[in-house]
């Protein structure tokens, strides 16, 4: 019987792989996408990637060659969604799946990829795996619930049941191999997850444009750019915070929460993301209108314009009945620090709520809001007081808002614009990776017109944020403002 499975198998792979459909997906370095559009989520390392290189182990020759080319290039990029901690970031669809991120991993090391280290495969499976092996994932009898790092229904799809959790399991393929194979001979932790990858540099300081100011920032974090999937990942100095800064992935269709799972402008493996509440809001890492302040928009189905320099360039539209409403954003990225340059073009009067990083609050005691220009010599004002208490603080003369809580600090400070800090929260099981979070944000009510706004946005696991002097470029969004959205997807056509 299992041979005849295999037979069949292999009878419906063609003499030419390369030339079918599958092969339309591809988009070079590794990278293929999940199905025609540009949904560059982990159904690329757990399905595309993991299911070819076990159909290469049986295929063979030139397939198998090609496969195994592709896979090292992707395991360039693809390690870098993983902290120091074993968790990857949590972004995409069917996140219930969890460690089952670990698959290509443990796949690439069974197939003996040529050109990825098996220790740092076994490192990277055997975290991952350990880490939410660590978390409450586990019902009264012992089985894998659905959720992310606790039980959590909110995250399911449509098509996701109580068996779907299992397709972790993959991740376990690991075991198959012997004793006497090289990915258990080295018994020391690898030094550093990380491949030494192409394009990386570090962060050390800023140089970003608003005309006639001058911002920096300390500290060094790791920095790539992955061309294919237009994404920029983070990794900060200790390890412990990955974060996906979206600029070219996102995903045409909706089956559960999918403006909040690929529409956000970041996701952080250490601070995680909220997905909406029962009136569909999600503001962390999002820019979102209202009319009435209780039906929200969110930045779904977003057009990927050419990026300038090193901004992320994209446009949205809000609201598909609104269709001359449009936000055009810009987004750099410097060390624990992301600029959001945007453009709004607006047809009535909206409320406008922009979100940093959630921050996390295991207990019902407010978080302290800590706001900490501390210049250089310490000459600013330093203000720490609780959120409840309503005061508008300023930074600079600009409005900022910072959260510290139980796993780091965050905040949104707004540079340009009518913004205002405001306190979002507390948002209970709605952030994938702790029970109860806060969210600073910025919030304004803006007529009918365009309006430029500028936020600085930090996230870091121990440091508050410092701005310190540093000279910046300007950039040019009027002239990507004019006409209707263009959603180009991964086969070339256009959305809808």
């Amino acid at each position: 019987s299992s041979r005849r499975r295999h037979t069949r198998l292999q009878g419906d792979w063609s003499s030419d792989v390369c030339s079918s459909d599958l092969e339309k997906m591809y988009h070079g370095d590794g990278w293929y996408a999940d199905g025609y559009y540009r949904q560059f989520d982990y159904y690329v390392p757990w399905a595309m990637q993991t299911y070819l290189l076990i159909a290469a182990k049986w295929r063979g020759g030139e397939f198998q060659r090609t496969i195994h080319e592709r896979a090292a290039q992707f395991a360039q990029d693809y390690a870098w969604y993983f902290d120091s901690e074993g968790r990857h970031i949590p972004y995409g669809r069917s996140l219930t799946y969890r460690f089952s991120a670990a698959a290509f991993w443990s796949t690439a090391a069974w197939c003996e990829v040529p050109g990825i280290d098996p220790v740092q495969c076994r490192e990277i499976a055997a975290r991952n795996i350990a880490f939410f092996l660590n978390q409450p994932i586990f019902d009264e009898a012992d089985r894998v619930t659905t959720g992310f790092a606790y039980p959590n229904s909110r995250i399911n799809e449509g098509y996701i049941s109580y068996a779907s959790p299992y397709w972790c399991g993959k991740a376990f393929l690991l075991l198959a191999l012997p004793e006497e194979h090289p990915v258990w001979h080295n018994k020391t932790p690898h030094p550093d997850l990380l491949p030494a990858p192409r394009g990386e540099k570090e962060s050390k300081s800023v140089s970003l444009s608003l005309p006639g100011e001058r911002v920096g920032v300390r500290g060094r974090v790791a920095q790539k750019h992955l061309s294919i999937p237009n994404l920029i990942i983070t990794r900060s100095a200790s390890g412990r915070n990955v974060t996906l800064y979206n600029g070219g992935a996102h995903h045409p269709f909706d089956l559960g929460s999918f403006a909040a799972k690929y529409g956000k402008f970041a996701y952080s493996s250490h601070f995680g993301f909220n997905l909406p509440d029962d009136t569909g809001a999600s503001f962390d890492n999002m820019i979102c209108l209202s009319l009435d302040g209780k039906r929200w928009s969110h930045r779904i189905r977003f057009e990927i314009c050419p990026n300038q320099g090193d901004w992320l360039v994209s446009r949205h539209q809000p609201f598909p009945e609104f269709p001359d409403t449009i936000i055009t954003t810009a987004l750099r990225v410097v060390g624990p620090w992301h600029f959001r340059v945007h453009r709004l073009r607006l047809d009535r009067e909206f409320i406008v709520r922009e979100g940093g990083m959630p921050v996390a609050c295991a207990t019902d005691q407010p978080l302290t809001l800590t706001l900490s220009p501390q210049a250089e010599r310490g000459n600013t004002e330093v203000a720490s007081f609780s959120p409840s208490d309503g005061e508008k603080v300023r930074m600079r003369g600009l409005p900022v808002g910072c959260f510290r809580g139980d796993n780091g600090a965050s905040g949104i400070w707004c540079r340009k614009g009518a913004g205002q800090p405001v306190r979002l929260g507390p948002f209970d099981d709605l952030n994938v990776l702790y029970r109860r979070v806060f969210v600073p944000a910025l919030e304004a009510r803006l007529p009918a017109g365009i309006h430029e706004s500028v936020s600085a946005c930090f996230a870091d696991v121990v440091e508050s944020p410092r701005p310190q002097d540093s000279v910046i470029p300007e950039l040019n969004l009027e002239r990507l403002d004019d006409g209707p959205l263009n959603i180009v997807t991964g086969a070339g056509r256009t959305w809808p």
